[in-house]
C-alpha cells in the first residue's frame, strides 16, 4: 500500500523528518534580537555573532570530514549534545559572556549537524537502490520543517512577553529531545571511493570545483550569503521593525510566512521538472535580493512582503542544492562538500552582519539592505542570466537563434 509520506516505513528517514521538526521549531526566532538586546548594543551583538559565525566556519570543513570519517550518526549526536548544553547554558544566567559560552557550543553543535543527516539518508536510500525518492524525502523534509517553524516561533512571541527566557528554555529541550532521537539511527557503510590526496579538509572544495556541481557553485554562494544576512543574521528583525513591528508581531508573521512557504516546498519536484536547477538557484538569488530593496524602503506594511520574497525564494535554494551537491558528489564525500559551501558562503556573512549591526546603531540600514539588494540583482542579471540562457539552449539542445 502506497504511503503518503515519502519512504516513512525507513526508520533513518522517520528519524529525520522528526529531527527536522525539532531543529526547525526555532522558538527564538522572533525574540533573539530583543533578547540579546537587554544586554549589549547591536553592534556589539553583530559583533558577536560575526565572531560566532566565523568559529561556525572553522568547524564546518572539520566537522563534514569528521562525519565521513567516523560515521554521520556520531557526528549528529555529537552535535545535538552540543546544543542541548548550549542552550541550558544561555538560560543558566543574565551574564553576558557564559551567554556567548553557550552560544559557542551550539555553533559548534550546528556544525557537526550541518549535512551529516542529509548525507546519511541519501546512503541509505542509495544502498536500497531508491535514491531517486530522495527528491520526494527532502521535499517533504523542508514542509515538515516549515510546519514546525511556524509554530515555534509564535508559541516563543507570546511566552517572551510572560516570561523572557522561555523561548530559550523551550529550545534547549527541543535539542535535548534531538539528541535522544538521533541515537535511534542505523548507518549504512558507504564504500571508499578514491582518496583525494593531501589535507582531507580540503577535500570538499576539489570535489566543489572538480564535478558537474561546479556550474552551480557561485549562484549557491550568492545566495546563500544573502539569506544567511537575513535569517542568521540582523537583517530579517531589522527588517520587521522597520516595518513597525514588536517582538510578538515579528513572530507571528514568520509563523504566517512558513504556511505560506511549506505550499510552495511540496510543489518543489513539480517545479524541478518544468526548469533547470541552475535556472531555480538564479531566479531564488533575484527574489532574494529584490526583498532586500523592498525591505529597506519606507514604505510601512509593505515592507514585510520582503521577507515573504526571501524565505519563499531560500526555499527552493536551499533543496536544490542539497540535490545537486548529492547528485555530483561521490558519496565518501557529500558531508564535506556540504560544509565547504557553509564555509564559503559564511566569510562575506561576517563581515556583512558586523556592518549590519552598525548601521542599526548608527541608523542607515535601510540603504544598507537597499544598496546590497541592488548590487546583487545587478550581478545577477549581467552576469549570470546570459551564462544561463546559454545553459538552458545547451541542456535542452536547442540550437541557439
Amino acid at each position: 500500500m502506497k504511503t503518503l509520506i515519502p519512504q516513512i516505513k525507513n526508520r533513518n528517514v522517520a528519524l529525520y523528518y522528526l529531527h527536522s521538526a525539532l531543529h526547525s521549531l526555532w522558538f527564538i526566532e522572533g525574540i533573539w534580537y530583543f533578547y540579546w538586546g537587554e544586554f549589549a548594543d547591536f553592534q556589539s551583538i553583530a559583533l558577536i555573532f560575526s565572531v560566532l559565525n566565523f568559529i561556525w566556519i572553522l568547524t564546518e570543513i572539520p566537522s563534514g570530514t569528521f562525519a565521513d570519517k567516523y560515521g554521520r550518526k556520531t557526528a549528529i549526536v555529537l552535535g545535538n549534545a552540543l546544543l542541548a548544553v548550549g542552550g541550558f547554558a544561555i538560560i543558566a544566567t543574565n551574564h553576558l559572556w557564559f551567554m556567548i559560552l553557550g552560544a559557542l557550543l551550539g555553533t559548534i553543535g550546528r556544525a557537526f549537524v550541518s549535512g551529516s543527516f542529509e548525507a546519511l539518508v541519501y546512503d541509505d536510500l542509495l544502498s536500497k537502490k531508491q535514491e531517486n525518492d530522495y527528491d520526494k524525502v527532502t521535499s517533504f523534509q523542508v514542509q515538515i520543517s516549515i510546519f514546525a517553524y511556524a509554530i515555534g516561533p509564535i508559541v516563543g512571541g507570546f511566552l517572551f512577553a510572560t516570561y523572557f527566557k522561555a523561548p530559550h528554555l523551550l529550545e534547549a529541550l527541543a535539542m535535548t529531545l534531538a539528541l535522544v532521537m538521533s541515537s535511534a539511527l542505523t548507518e549504512v557503510k558507504h564504500k571508499t571511493e578514491i582518496e583525494v590526496q593531501g589535507n582531507p579538509n580540503l577535500a570538499g572544495f576539489k570535489q566543489l570545483a572538480q564535478t558537474g556541481f561546479r556550474p552551480f557553485l557561485i549562484p549557491v554562494v550568492i545566495g546563500l550569503v544573502l539569506f544567511y544576512l537575513y535569517d542568521w543574521g540582523m537583517s530579517k528583525p531589522a527588517m520587521g521593525v522597520n516595518a513597525g513591528l514588536s517582538p510578538q508581531g515579528l513572530s507571528i508573521v514568520i509563523s504566517v510566512i512558513s504556511v505560506v512557504i511549506a505550499v510552495v516546498a511540496g510543489l518543489i519536484p513539480k517545479i524541478r521538472r518544468l526548469a533547470s536547477d541552475k535556472f531555480l538557484l538564479v531566479m531564488a538569488n533575484i527574489f532574494i535580493s529584490l526583498g532586500f530593496i523592498i525591505g529597506g524602503m519606507p514604505w510601512g506594511i509593505i515592507t514585510l512582503s520582503s521577507l515573504f520574497m526571501i524565505d519563499i525564494a531560500a526555499i527552493v535554494h536551499t533543496p536544490v542544492t542539497n540535490i545537486l551537491v548529492n547528485k555530483h558528489v561521490a558519496s565518501r564525500y557529500r558531508a564535506t562538500s556540504l560544509s565547504t559551501i557553509q564555509f564559503i558562503s559564511r566569510i562575506p556573512f561576517l563581515f556583512l552582519n558586523f556592518f549590519a549591526g552598525m548601521a542599526i546603531d548608527r541608523n542607515f540600514i535601510n540603504q544598507f539592505h537597499v544598496g546590497l539588494g541592488l548590487g546583487v540583482l545587478i550581478l545577477t542579471v549581467f552576469i549570470f542570466a546570459p551564462k544561463l540562457i546559454a545553459q538552458h539552449r545547451e541542456d535542452r539542445r536547442v540550437p541557439a537563434l
